[in-house]
């Protein structure tokens, strides 16, 4: 998912935690997609962060 074409780092971190929260339950535990939901929220946040720094 993180490496799909021309999308942007953004687009594919957003496409990245959809298939995540979509395959919760099913594809991957629970618990564990509910994680790596919240670390791709996290680092989106972080992004945005070091973004206004840089601003």
């Amino acid at each position: 998912v993180l490496n799909r074409g021309q999308l942007t780092l953004e687009e594919r971190k957003k496409e990245a935690r959809k298939v995540i929260k979509e395959g919760g339950g099913t594809q991957f535990d629970p618990q564990v997609a509910e994680i790596l939901v919240s670390i791709v929220d996290q680092e989106s946040m972080n992004d945005q962060i070091d973004d206004k720094k840089i601003d």
